[in-house]
């Protein structure tokens, strides 16, 4: 990495022009090339000091992470004035840009929105689940992303889902503490008991973050709308209301009415009992991926 470090380093915007987008703790991600290498996904910082970091990363224990709808970790770099973190590229942009109509323009050669119809679309959530799963029970320590969002979930060629910046906050035991600032990125995902400090985070935080995806999935609609000034819709009451009038159809995504209704609805009541508000409610995301398995082998 240290040709790309000589380039960067004392350079105020090494990415502009170039940007992929902004997570957690403000890094930004760009493309990198290596010599005659692949290209690579790089998130950088001048902002945030080396020894905060140093806190809040565990890079190295993230490094040993391995799964099929992770995104792969590759190394990282620090200097006094730079952070730099290397992954893998995927080159299909993010559920949040397929979604909502905000088009990447990327390796893909289809990026329309169309293009996730229902099958795809289960597939990315069950391929997610898996990872979060991954996380919470075979993971020692125990991760938590607490950030989880649209944004988060990336698309490779064939649209499997690849779950990114895991590992961006304290990766220690759920009896440990985390700072609310690192989830002010997530407005719409984040569980209610994150606002409460006197409640401690736990795997179930994630669960109701995955719950706002599923209905995200199926319906097509942001977690949070303002439809006027002086309204604002939030996605899991509004999905509820109409579950229980009967009239839960109304809100699938216009272009999946033709899809497997049976499928769409118990997607739908599980991304539900995902977000219920108490967390002891919830179920963990072992349980989520075989409910998931079991509507799709029907």
């Amino acid at each position: 990495m240290s040709g790309l470090v000589a380039t960067l380093d004392g350079t105020q915007d090494p990415g502009h022009g170039h940007c992929r987008g902004i997570g957690l703790l403000s890094f930004h991600c760009i493309q990198a090339y290596f010599q005659q290498c692949c290209p690579y996904g790089l998130k950088y910082d001048f902002l945030v000091t080396s020894s905060s970091l140093r806190e809040c990363l565990f890079l190295p224990l993230v490094g040993n992470l391995a799964h099929p709808n992770l995104v792969a970790f590759q190394g990282y770099y620090w200097s006094s004035t730079m952070q730099l973190i290397l992954s893998e590229l995927i080159p299909n942009g993010n559920l949040f840009q397929h979604l909502h109509r905000h088009i990447y323009t990327g390796a893909s050669t289809s990026s329309r929105r169309n293009d996730l119809d229902w099958s795809r679309r289960f597939q990315i959530a069950l391929g997610t689940a898996r990872a979060i799963a991954y996380l919470h029970h075979d993971c020692k320590p125990q991760v938590l992303h607490l950030n989880i969002k649209s944004t988060n979930i990336l698309l490779d060629e064939v649209y499997d889902a690849k779950f990114s910046d895991y590992g961006l906050v304290k990766l220690l035991p759920m009896s440990d503490s985390y700072g609310l600032t690192k989830f002010h990125t997530a407005v719409g995902y984040v569980a209610p008991e994150l606002a409460c400090q006197s409640l401690r985070f736990s795997d179930k935080c994630d669960v109701y973050s995955f719950g706002i995806i599923l209905l995200e999935l199926v319906t097509g609609r942001k977690p949070v709308k303002s439809p006027t000034a002086s309204e604002v819709m939030i996605l899991c009451d509004f999905v509820r209301e109409l579950l229980e009038n009967g009239t839960a159809s109304d809100c699938f995504d216009r272009s999946l009415r033709d899809s497997a209704e049976n499928e769409l609805i118990q997607v739908m009541k599980l991304g539900l009992i995902c977000t219920s508000e108490a967390p002891l409610r919830r179920p963990n995301m072992a349980e989520v991926v075989q409910v998931l398995e079991s509507i799709r082998s029907g």
